[in-house]
This record gives structure tokens, sequence and C-alpha cells, in this order.
């Protein structure tokens, strides 16, 4: 491999992050604004280092503006049964905010858009502690450790979208 092509590669990745994977950013989804909140988000809480995740963008709220979805599936995002942050960022102008974290997190994760609280669509995850679970907004985020295991049903398995798989 040439010292050219590495250094092409290397200034190709935005910044801070180790590995990204980028569901939707063909649709005029701004990934580098993703890393800057997802990094911000990580420096506030005192985590050093960069982060690795997958991301999707959705319109979640409904504003008409692309939300993102991250999961984060590295070091201390992570837990020891194998869960990990998930992030959701409302889409700005030209940036992106964490409005929650949800820990334990692990693939896939789906939308639900026929179910909606506080303004924002339901998801559904896989979390380690309980399996498909059904995550609603309340008071405009997603709970941090759900403490109320709701199990999907077949219908809203069905239709579900998947985000990150």
């Amino acid at each position: 491999m040439s010292k050219y092509f590495i250094t092409l590669l290397l200034t190709a990745l935005p910044f801070g992050v180790s590995a990204q994977n980028v569901i939707g950013a063909e649709h005029g989804a701004e990934p580098e604004h993703v890393d800057a909140a997802v990094q911000q988000y990580a420096a506030k809480k005192g985590i050093a280092g960069p982060v690795a995740y997958d991301v999707a963008f959705h319109d979640i709220n409904s504003d008409s503006r692309r939300d993102a979805v991250v999961l984060v599936n590295s070091g201390a995002w992570c837990d020891a049964d194998g869960g990990c942050a998930l992030l959701v960022l409302e889409g700005r102008p030209n940036s992106f905010f964490v409005v929650s974290k949800t820990d334990g997190v692990s693939k896939p994760v789906r939308v639900l858009p026929t179910d909606q609280r506080s303004g924002w669509q339901s998801l559904i995850v896989n979390l380690k502690a309980g399996g498909d679970t059904l995550l609603r907004a309340v008071n405009y985020k997603y709970p941090v450790k759900p403490d109320k295991l709701i199990t999907p049903n077949a219908g809203q398995l069905a239709k579900a979208v998947t985000l990150i798989e």
C-alpha cells in the first residue's frame, strides 16, 4: 500500500472517529456534524479518545429534519454484557444535539413511525437485559435505563423500520 493511499485514506475519515458505519448519508445528512456532537458529548462526560459507532438518519421527531440515531460500539460506552450506549441526536440546521442516551442496547435498532410520544417516534431496540424492547420518549427524550420493559407485539415489529442492523 502506497504512502499516498494511506494519507488519502486517513484524511477521508472524520476527525476523532476510529470507525463509523454511516447509514443514510446519501440523503444529505452531515456525518461530520454527528461526529462533532458525539465527540463533544463524550468530552462533557469525561470519556477520552475516538468513539466508534454506527449511525442512521431518520426524521424521528417529525420536524422535517433528519435526526441521527447513534449506536456506540467502543470502550467505556459498553457494558460487560455487550450492550452499548444508544444516542439520539436532534437534527438542527448545521449541527446535531444529543437529546438522550440509553444504556445496554445492541443491534438491531428500529423506529416505529406509527407510535409517537412526546413528539418523538418510538424505537424498538434489543436490550441485553430484556430482548426486543419498545422505547417510548418521555418528556422529549428516551429513558437512560428503561425500568419498564415493553415487549413489542407482532404488529409493531411488522411496521418497524430498521435503522441499524
